[in-house]
């Protein structure tokens, strides 16, 4: 509306009426106008239907930003031009300028309009002293200039067609070239005066050695005056990079920080790195600070290694070998893997020789286990109209105690045979979890990035692995069709048969482009 109302009045200053400029006006530049505001619609429209946390975030502003586009589009082209053609009387103007102050009281506050009236009656002041006249002529002097240099640019430009396309095409393949040069991050980090510690003690801590860390946490934090509130919760982990996890061993701090301005603090990423320092000589405790946001207490790691295998101890290796080489990098803090072994267990290894011999199977075993341990529903009691679960399995004394379970007599098609003559039962230790992602286990090697971005951290970890470098013309063409851009990929320094995807910000920038 404002480009039409100036093109109108651009007209009006050439010597037509008010009606001719309105519609000449109107006309001249309606496809550029038109051309113009498409762009808007283009680029804010498609990021209402992007995939991922992107869409469920930016919905509603993508179509209103795209909406209010077209309706203003709609408005320029219909009641400006007829507003723009009738003269406006002096009550008119009155009336416009109290709607605009009322319209300011409301949607800004009674300063912003009391603001507003004082420019309004200085600029009313300097135009009954001829100030603004004198202002309006040395603005149409600078500005004539301006167009007539435009004007000549402009021809030269259309005289020298080739060299102009030429010279676009050069810059748009060096900014390409520069892209390779710029860090790369998921949403732009900024201080919301929040932050998280995140504990985890070693797998069959008591409660109270838990309880113990995080008063410690509690307390190196009240020294700081800028600490406004602070949640402690104990029996879970604080964020996705300990996998939602639960128990006596996990619990977390959260805390919100007064504002900078209040009385001159420090940022929030100068107190985390601080209390790192302060909280590193903990004993077997593993702590985890970093800044928080309001959507969700710490969230997940900056960035995520997933590194996917059939065999346990290569997985173990790999994440093992993996937090060694991205610590190298110096640019990472809180490295570390959701594989953790430490949880007690009994360990039976069926022997297939005697099995056959017995005309078993491992699976037969295994089914026999589990009603040993779990238990297996053998009918229900009714009573009442109620009916109840007949549960079936193992005294916990006789579950806990190797000598006990092998003497377990196992039904076999030869008759009864000791648990001990098909198995070798011994006590052991295994991770506390096992994740899969389509069907195939996985470690997660979880890190915060420093003095780098997160993609950057992603470049460093793909060339110290050893990954295949990646074909812009293929990542592309995966945006363009849709397809995901996380594939596995083999490292040079893993193990053979562990593929590596990666996680955190780099997977949620894949799913919302793709």
């Amino acid at each position: 509306a404002i480009v039409v109302l100036e093109n109108i009045e651009r007209l009006r200053d050439e010597g037509m009426s008010l009606k001719e400029a309105a519609s000449k006006g109107t006309g001249q530049i309606a496809v550029a106008v038109s051309a113009a505001t498409s762009t808007n619609i283009v680029v804010f429209t498609p990021m209402a239907f992007m995939s991922g946390i992107i869409g469920p975030i930016f919905r509603q502003f993508g179509l209103s930003v795209a909406f209010a586009t077209i309706f203003s589009l709609l408005i320029s082209f219909t009641l400006t031009p007829m507003m723009a053609s009738r003269p406006m009387k002096a009550g008119l103007y009155v009336f416009v300028g109290l709607l605009t102050l009322g319209s300011v009281w409301m949607i800004l506050g009674p300063m912003a309009a009391i603001i507003v009236s004082v420019i309004v009656l200085l600029i009313a002041i300097a135009d009954r002293l001829g100030g603004v006249k004198a202002f309006g002529r040395m603005w149409d002097k600078g500005y004539a200039e301006v167009a007539n240099d435009y004007r000549n640019g402009l021809a030269w430009s259309l005289k020298h067609r080739g060299l102009i396309v030429l010279g676009a095409a050069v810059a748009f393949a060096f900014g390409l070239f520069l892209f390779g040069f710029v860090g790369s991050e998921f949403f732009p980090s900024y201080d919301e005066r929040r932050m998280q510690v995140n504990v985890e003690m070693p797998a069959g801590s008591r409660i109270d050695e838990t309880n113990r860390v995080l008063a410690r946490v509690e307390e190196e934090l009240s020294k700081y005056p800028e600490v406004m509130s602070v949640f402690t919760a104990l029996g879970e982990s604080g964020g996705d990079e300990m996998g939602g996890a639960t128990g006596v061993q996990y619990g977390y701090v959260f805390a919100v920080l007064e504002q900078p301005e209040v009385g001159n603090y420090p940022p929030t990423a100068e107190l985390v790195k601080e209390l790192r320092t302060r909280l590193a000589d903990i004993p077997a405790a593993e702590i985890i600070v970093q800044e928080a946001t309001q959507f969700g207490g710490g969230g997940s790691a900056d960035m995520q290694v997933q590194l996917q295998g059939r065999n346990n101890d290569d997985l173990e290796y790999a994440a093992e070998r993996t937090i060694e080489l991205i610590r190298e990098t110096g640019n990472a803090v809180d490295v570390r893997s959701d594989w953790e072994t430490g949880k007690p267990e009994i360990v039976i290894r069926p022997n297939r020789t005697k099995l056959a011999d017995w005309g078993i199977s491992v699976q037969d075993i295994a089914i026999i286990m589990r009603t040993f341990f779990e238990g297996s529903t053998e009918t229900t009691f009714r009573e009442e109209g109620e009916e109840y679960d007949i549960r079936v399995r193992l005294r916990e004394e006789d579950r806990n105690q190797i000598g006990a379970l092998e003497d377990l007599l196992v039904s076999t098609p030869k008759g009864y045979a000791p648990l001990k003559s098909v198995a070798d039962i011994s006590f052991g230790t295994g991770p506390t979890q096992i994740s899969r992602k389509n069907k195939v286990r996985m470690v997660t090697v979880s890190a915060n990035s420093v003095n780098i971005t997160a993609g950057e951290l992603q470049t460093q970890i793909s060339q110290i692995l050893e990954l295949p470098p990646v074909d812009p013309a293929q990542a592309m063409s995966d945006i363009l069709s849709g397809r995901s851009s996380i594939v596995p990929m083999a490292s040079g320094v893993l193990p053979e048969g562990v593929t590596v995807y990666f996680g955190g910000e780099a997977e949620r920038m894949a799913e919302s482009f793709s």
